[in-house]
Order: C-alpha cells, then structure tokens, then sequence
C-alpha cells in the first residue's frame, strides 16, 4: 500500500516466471485488504512484497505482523529499500532480499 514503484515488482515477476514457476501478478500500490482478499482466494506458496518509500517507515512493521498472521501457509519475502527491509525482523516465515540474487537464492 502506498507504493507505486513497478521496476522491482516487474523485474522479479519476470525472473520468476523465467524459472518455470507461476505467478500472479498484483502490481504496484495494491491495499492491504485486496491483498489479504487474494491470498484467501489463491492460497499462495510465497508472497513477495517490495518497500521503497522511506516516509511510511513507522507502518511498515504492523503492515509486516499483519500480512505473515494472515498468511500462514506459505512464505513472505520482503524486497528493496534497505532502510525500509532492515527495521524488519526476519524469521522462518519472513525473508529479506535486498538483491535479485537474494531472491534468487531464495526462490
């Protein structure tokens, strides 16, 4: 939510499906609520969700507690600004990339 930078979010779409997996693709700037909507609706393996803008730096982390309670299954992967992904704890269910070889070895 408040995030309108694709590149990222297109980069890694493009990597990951290059891999032979499938993806869905929300693109930028998706709330909250459409997000938590789709993950009940198409139970995913690995969510990932890219951070740039510096300025919601104090909502990040209870967007983060909210989003792995609600997603259970599967894996959140936490991409790009560093100032942003490294105020976030990192855990067996929550991973930090800070580069496309992150994700890859993540992946």
């Amino acid at each position: 939510e408040h995030e309108d930078h694709e590149i990222g979010l297109l980069f890694a779409h493009y990597i990951i499906r290059k891999s032979g997996k499938t993806v869905i693709y929300l693109g930028q700037n998706v709330p909250t609520k459409d997000l938590e909507t789709t993950i009940k609706q198409t139970n995913p393996d690995v969510l990932i969700l890219f951070v740039v803008r510096t300025w919601h730096k104090d909502e990040l982390i209870p967007m983060m507690d909210n989003i792995t309670k609600k997603f259970k299954k599967g894996k959140t992967i936490l991409c790009g600004n560093s100032a942003l992904t490294d105020v976030v704890k990192q855990n067996r269910s929550l991973l930090k990339a800070n580069s496309i070889e992150d994700l890859e070895n993540i992946m």
